[in-house]
């Protein structure tokens, strides 16, 4: 699910290389590396200037909750946002989730063995609590290494089980049409999906359209 406004640089994974042959300097096309990928992606969404930002998460937001992938699930994996590095604004989603009577859970990052190492279901202050509290307060959450809101007392709330979760909600800078994304480049999310079910939905997130060829 993405933003669908497309941007310069934007949809493509494909450089130009010079060369040399028989001192004949040209060009040929070849594919970009993840590494190079991930560089131009996160300069794209630097780029983008907040109100186009919001404007963009507030759209995908607004697919997600259309889609009956989302309007079928009793629990929903969701990831919060890293302010700095520009993701989509997944706390709309999160609102929409309680406000459907919906299960929302959300991993803790072990940055020592690189997996998500807790799937935890989040709880929601009352009413009276959030009318002054900011969304992160509102959600118990804190923002611990590298940014990553997670949970500010995980060991008070309930485990959920990888097989529990029925639509799966992934960040992602660059990714074709096949689906193949790419991420930070800590395998957190590679090692995370093959624990679900198979059935499980996995939905990516982005502003930008796919890359116009495979990753």
């Amino acid at each position: 699910m993405d933003g669908r406004k497309r941007r310069r640089g934007a949809g493509t994974n494909r450089k130009y290389i010079k060369d040399t042959r028989d001192g004949t300097k040209y060009t040929k096309r070849a594919m970009a590396t993840k590494k190079e990928l991930r560089a131009q992606y996160k300069q794209l969404r630097r780029e983008l200037p907040s109100g186009t930002a919001a404007e963009l998460s507030a759209a995908v937001c607004e697919a997600v909750g259309r889609s009956q992938e989302f309007r079928s699930a009793a629990t929903v994996h969701l990831f919060l946002p890293i302010r700095r590095q520009g993701e989509v604004d997944t706390f709309p989603i999160l609102e929409e989730i309680f406000r459907r009577g919906k299960t929302a859970v959300v991993s803790v990052s072990d940055f020592s063995t690189n997996p998500l190492s807790q799937i935890l279901k989040l709880q929601i202050k009352s009413s009276e609590q959030t009318r002054t509290k900011t969304l992160c307060s509102i959600y118990n959450v804190n923002l611990w290494f590298f940014g990553i809101p997670e949970p500010l007392h995980p060991e008070a709330l309930e485990r959920v089980l990888p097989a529990a979760i029925d639509l799966i909600l992934v960040p992602l800078l660059a990714y074709d049409v096949q689906g193949t994304r790419v991420g930070y480049g800590r395998g957190f999310y590679d090692r995370f999906l093959h624990c679900c079910r198979p059935d499980a939905v996995k939905a990516g997130l982005s502003f930008f359209p796919p890359c116009a060829g495979p990753i």
